[in-house]
């Protein structure tokens, strides 16, 4: 049986707007750099790296940073909790799908 234990979960301290991306495998290099060029926090510094050197521990480091910076905080308490996501998408004829998953 799968053992369940509550966590204390990280978020950003600002508004999201400008820190969201898409996954990380859509994103190509100029989306990157809009990316970047909206929020220095935007989560694609962690999600897809860049460095000349290792850029896992680039992401990393810059993740430890925010977390000092204040940019991303963790709640006051340990919690367990429940995550949706919605998608919409279009279909090849065109059509528009949607589908929604709960974890």
């Amino acid at each position: 049986m799968a053992e369940i234990q509550p966590f204390r979960a990280l978020h950003y301290t600002s508004d999201l707007q400008d820190v969201v991306a898409p996954p990380y495998d859509v994103i190509d290099a100029a989306q990157r750099a809009e990316l970047v060029a909206r929020s220095p926090y935007n989560v694609v510094e962690i999600d897809l790296p860049q460095d000349p050197g290792d850029p896992y521990e680039h992401a990393a480091e810059v993740f430890r940073r925010w977390q000092d910076e204040g940019v991303l905080s963790a709640t006051t308490s340990r919690r367990c909790g429940r995550s949706s996501r919605t998608t919409r998408a279009r279909t090849a004829a065109g059509a528009r799908a949607t589908g929604s998953s709960r974890a």
